[in-house]
């Protein structure tokens, strides 16, 4: 998500669940890895662990919640900017594909929506 780390999902629960909830679902996640035989197990600890540590210290919860938030807000004015252009590209191809040059108006649309991918 957004190049951060995926804390909540890696201990399975709700950005909304209590410490104690927390707590008990970084426990049986630990017991359900150390006794894993798959490969990426220690790879998952070790993601379980990351996200023990944040979730269960207050301020660094806070922290990485203003994060998420943050960066969703982000990615939703992404979203909302490439819909916008989308829909003036489709407008602007309407009327040129009456007349003039249809390719150049594919490569401007094309380099149009690249700009919100960087």
């Amino acid at each position: 998500m957004f190049g951060l780390p995926e804390h909540y999902e890696s201990l399975e629960i709700d950005s909304k669940a209590s410490p104690e909830e927390i707590e008990r679902a970084y426990q049986k996640r630990v017991a359900e890895l150390r006794v894993s035989l798959m490969e990426d197990a220690p790879e998952d600890l070790a993601e379980v662990e990351a996200a023990h540590s944040v979730l269960g210290d207050p301020a660094q919860r806070a922290a990485y919640d203003a994060s998420v938030r943050k960066a969703e807000e982000e990615e939703d004015k992404k979203n909302v900017e490439l819909d916008a252009f989308l829909q003036q590209s489709a407008h602007r191809h309407r009327w040129s594909a009456r007349g003039s040059s249809g390719l150049l108006d594919v490569f401007d649309a094309i380099w149009g929506v690249l700009k919100f991918f960087k």
